[in-house]
């Protein structure tokens, strides 16, 4: 299995100017740096907690038919499933008709369908491959949990204030916060 991003986020969660004020700079010199540190705090909050902050698509790929008739898909919340392909042994690739799968975009899954006849055909051949193109993400930066756009903001001011990585074995690489504010927001699969 494998999560390919598409599209990067067209924006960022956090702007420049938010990060700038917090990090009370007023100068443009270290603007890139500063830039550079809002990706890598939002790509950081994104890996940690399974969501994805601003929308963006990706293409989730399995190598075969998944357990159960059920794609979950790792990426929170899911605006919408764009569409699914798989390739059979010879790396032919078709699309799966849309009536042939659910998409529960409040639970994050998509459900394809036994008894459509294109998926009860795929259950007893050999596949290669299924890809599913979703795009996730809020889709206005407003709904954003603000525990998140503060650990953000944390992590940019930690990383802007240390740096380089220290060989201490300390929290100095991570500010205490960061954790606490990321834990209510992590997406579990029973």
């Amino acid at each position: 299995m494998g999560l390919v991003l598409v599209e990067p986020p067209a924006t960022e969660p956090v702007t420049l100017e938010e990060a700038k004020n917090y990090l009370r700079v007023d100068v443009s010199e270290d603007d890139e740096l500063i830039a550079n540190l809002i990706r890598a705090a939002r790509e950081y909050v994104e890996v940690t907690t399974g969501r994805a902050l601003v929308t963006q698509v990706w293409d989730l790929v399995l190598d075969g038919w998944p357990r159960g008739n059920i794609v979950r898909i790792p990426r929170l919340p899911l605006q919408d499933v764009l569409d699914i392909t798989y390739k059979d042994k010879v790396a032919q690739a078709y699309t799966l008709p849309q009536q042939s799968y659910v998409v529960n975009a409040a639970e994050g899954y998509v459900l394809l369908d036994p008894t459509n006849w294109v998926v009860s055909a795929l259950l007893h051949s050999p596949l290669s491959q299924l890809i599913v193109r979703f795009r996730a993400g809020y889709d206005d930066p407003a709904r954003i949990p603000q525990p998140l756009k503060l650990a953000m903001l944390f992590l940019i001011a930690h990383w802007y204030e240390n740096r380089e990585a220290t060989a201490e074995v300390t929290r100095r690489e991570m500010p205490w916060g960061v954790e606490a504010l990321l834990v209510p927001y992590r997406v579990h699969w029973f």
